[in-house]
């Protein structure tokens, strides 16, 4: 997983969410797929950004 294109672990991109939800101007989330990724992993992040209070828009597949 990467945030602004530097590699983190689950629980750092969660603390990034909470961190980005906080925000006077809250950012909308992209979320980016890559074709080995899982549903299941795509879904955990895409649930994550939104459980912080983010808007989260799903841009592909890459």
């Amino acid at each position: 997983m990467y945030w602004n294109g530097i590699a983190v672990n689950r629980a750092e991109l969660k603390s990034n969410f909470m961190v980005a939800a906080a925000l006077a101007d809250r950012p909308n989330v992209e979320v980016n797929a890559e074709r080995q990724t899982s549903f299941d992993d795509f879904v955990s992040v895409f649930a994550a950004a939104k459980s912080a209070g983010l808007e989260v828009s799903a841009a592909g597949i890459e």
